[in-house]
């Protein structure tokens, strides 16, 4: 099994994951709106 790097929009994710112990999603967004916003292929430019 082949280990990947973390793109950095993963990486900010779990960044807040391990800030927060545990979380569901809803936790990650409100945790994203207080630091700069997550960089995603959805994003409106």
């Amino acid at each position: 099994m082949t280990i990947k790097e973390l793109t950095k929009a993963e990486e900010q994710v779990m960044q807040i994951l391990w800030q927060l112990k545990e979380g569901i999603v809803k936790d990650v967004l409100e945790k994203c709106r207080s630091r700069s916003p997550l960089i995603t292929p959805y994003q409106p430019l």
